[in-house]
């Protein structure tokens, strides 16, 4: 299940990049911890260039009701 949802995820993220769709909020992030970084990013031109991966990690905690 972990070695599927990484690439799906990726996938996902560089969709979201090419249609400069900030949905996880980095932009925001950037702004509230590192606000010297915001003020020289041009955040509309640099986000969909900006290198993302994604790590999965699933943790099952229970079962179904079929064992």
């Amino acid at each position: 299940m972990k070695t599927n949802r990484a690439p799906k995820t990726n996938r996902v993220l560089t969709k979201m990049q090419k249609a400069n769709s900030d949905t996880l909020g980095i932009g925001r992030e950037l702004i509230a911890y590192h606000p010297d970084l915001w003020k020289k990013t041009d955040w509309e031109k640099d986000y969909p260039n900006i290198d993302l991966s994604a790590k999965v990690t699933v943790n099952i905690v229970d079962h179904g009701i079929i064992n």
